[in-house]
């Protein structure tokens, strides 16, 4: 049985429609365009015409393709990015109920 290829991949939500995922290999050009931009801009990079343009041609996927791959990027980003943040602050007050028992455990320990 031959295997698919790896742009085939179809998912069926529960609205019924069809979800297309890019070959790997175009996914991993945009992506590393995305990351290697990402750090010039102070929120996530957004490609001029001509670089989308550019980016189109070497993916082979239309402009239009590239602009809704870069939105739905920003869009994950900025919720990865939250994400980040909350695990951050979580461990922050982890580390602070950590002091504060070992503080409370070293008075206990200097009245005895």
């Amino acid at each position: 049985m031959a295997n698919p290829p790896l742009h085939a991949s179809l998912d069926y939500g529960t609205d019924q429609r069809a979800k297309h995922s890019f070959p790997l290999e175009d996914v991993h050009v945009l992506n590393q365009w995305f990351l290697d931009h990402r750090a010039l801009h102070d929120a996530a990079p957004y490609p001029t015409r001509e670089e989308k343009l550019e980016l189109a041609a070497r993916t082979h996927l239309t402009l239009a393709q590239v602009g809704s791959w870069f939105s739905n990027r920003r869009v994950r980003y900025k919720h990865e990015c939250t994400l980040a943040a909350i695990r951050r602050r979580r461990l922050h007050d982890d580390l602070e109920d950590y002091q504060d028992y070992d503080s409370a455990e070293e008075a206990v320990a200097g009245t005895v």
